[in-house]
Formats: structure tokens, sequence, C-alpha cells
């Protein structure tokens, strides 16, 4: 009787090896694609938030000019109002609190806290509403300064800076606010 050996098709210990080794390239390049997807997505989201805080801030200046002229105070004292981000150090524009809307910042302005009841971001002081708030990287600061074409004009500037992971962000905005009421 002859004993016939079977000859069976298979992989090799060094070919296992290397396909293993191509798998696992492919899948970090996939994992990593998907963590930039990510890193994106985060930076674009926070990108549009700083942006409408920053208009928020200028568009709400404009409202206080322009109800301020509607009341009957004029550019002077609606300018001492301001008085604070006519600092070097800005102000902050509390759009919510039912204090001053104009504080100046001191050293350092502080973080915005974001009140997720509520879908908005304020600071934690002087509001009408109540609920769990809490702290942001986003620092809002209103720098006002002296037109240097009119004195009938300034330039109100808004930066914004926050984290985005742990690269610092910073945006800015100005516009020109002249006295229209002359």
């Amino acid at each position: 009787m002859k004993y016939v050996r079977a000859t069976t098709k298979g992989f090799t210990l060094i070919e296992t090896i290397v396909a293993i080794f191509i798998l696992s390239m492919a899948m970090g390049a996939l994992l990593t694609l998907a963590a930039n997807g990510f890193y994106s997505v985060r930076y674009a989201r926070n990108q549009i938030v700083a942006d409408n805080l920053m208009q928020e801030s200028l568009e709400f200046i404009r409202n206080s000019r322009d109800s301020s002229f509607r009341s009957g105070l004029d550019w002077a004292a609606w300018r001492a109002s301001l008085s604070g981000c006519f600092s070097s150090n800005g102000c902050i524009v509390d759009v919510y609190t039912t204090g001053a809307n104009f504080i100046a910042c001191g050293s350092d302005c502080p973080y915005l806290s974001y009140y997720e009841n509520q879908g908005i971001y304020a600071y934690a002081y002087n509001y009408p509403f109540s609920g769990e708030a809490y702290e942001t990287s986003y620092v809002r600061t209103i720098k006002i300064t002296e037109s240097p074409y009119d004195p009938n004009q300034i330039v109100v500037t808004s930066t914004m800076r926050w984290l985005n992971g742990g690269a610092s962000r910073t945006t800015a905005q100005s516009v020109v606010m002249t006295n229209w009421s002359q």
C-alpha cells in the first residue's frame, strides 16, 4: 500500500506577517483620516461660535449707540458709558446681564460660560435666568480707540480667543462707528 501525501496549499508565516502589516498600515491610515476629520469639524464649529460671539458684541454696541441717541443721550454721554473699553486691557460686553453691559476687564477678560438649557454664551453673573453653566475657553475682548481721521468716529475692535484642542486661536473684527446724530 502506498501512502499518498496530501499537499495542501497554505500561507507561510512570512506571508501572514506581511499581510497583517499591510492590513495594519491601511487601518492606521483610515484612523488618522477619521481623527483629522473630527479635528476639522471641531475647529469649524469653534470658529463659527467665535465669529458669532464677536458679531454679537459689535451689534450690541451699535444697538447701544442707536438706542442712546433715540432716548436723547448725546455722543459724549454715550461714549462715557464705554469708558472701560477705551483702556489698554479693553472691556467685556455683557449682553444678557441685568446690570452694567460694559465692564472693564482689569488685567484680563473673563471666560464666557455656556448655559446649556438656554443655549447662550454669557458671563456667570447678574442674569434674569437660572440654569447650570460650564466655563468655555472663549474670551471676548472689546477695545475702542479714537478714529485718527474724525473726532466723531470711534473704532470698535472685538477679539475672540479660544482653545481648539491644545492650540490657541484668535480672530478679530473692527468696525467704525460714527456720531450720526450730527
